[in-house]
């Protein structure tokens, strides 16, 4: 019976660029609803050449900024569950598991897709370093889970569950 396969450091250093991007994502959400209204008065005065506190006070702007933050915060709470979906996936991806880096594969590139859109957006500087965070970890993620080594382990993986079911009692 062939020896039990060791998992490479490439699917380890994925799993660990998997939970950099839920981290990223997260971290997305908490600062969206800590300081996000802040940061998007800031942003609009700054386009309108004005202060913080005169956006603060006129209506129009209120509303403007009102509906900017609720557009962050649906971000935010979209990140955090595309987070959540790379969490789930990190056991079963770490050991190499096909179906898990495929499903890790399909959410990273929707997830990177909606995070370049956010980093072309007027949004605080803050939150488009963490989309930037974000994309750049699933996307060595991505590369990681199917590089040589970690295909290499998934068929010696394979080979030796088939090894160990044909030599084990019935």
């Amino acid at each position: 019976m062939p020896a039990k396969p060791k998992v490479p450091g490439t699917l380890n250093a994925a799993a660990l660029f998997a939970v950099l991007a839920a981290l990223a994502g997260i971290v997305t959400l908490v600062v969206t609803k800590v300081s996000g209204e802040q940061m998007l008065q800031e942003v609009f005065a700054k386009a309108l050449g004005t202060t913080p506190a005169d956006i603060a006070d006129n209506e129009e702007f209120k509303f403007q900024v009102g509906n900017a933050y609720d557009t962050l915060s649906s971000r935010g709470i979209i990140f955090t569950i595309y987070s959540a979906i790379y969490l789930a996936l990190l056991v079963p991806m770490r050991l190499g598991m096909t179906w898990a880096r495929v499903l890790f594969n399909i959410f990273a590139l929707q997830a990177i897709a909606l995070l370049t859109y956010t980093l072309t957006d007027e949004v605080p500087t803050m939150l488009k370093i963490l989309g930037g965070v974000n994309a750049a970890a699933a996307l060595v993620a991505i590369v990681l889970v199917w590089l040589g080594p970690s295909n290499a382990f998934n068929r010696a993986r394979k080979a030796y569950n088939k090894a160990r079911k044909q030599f084990s009692p019935a």
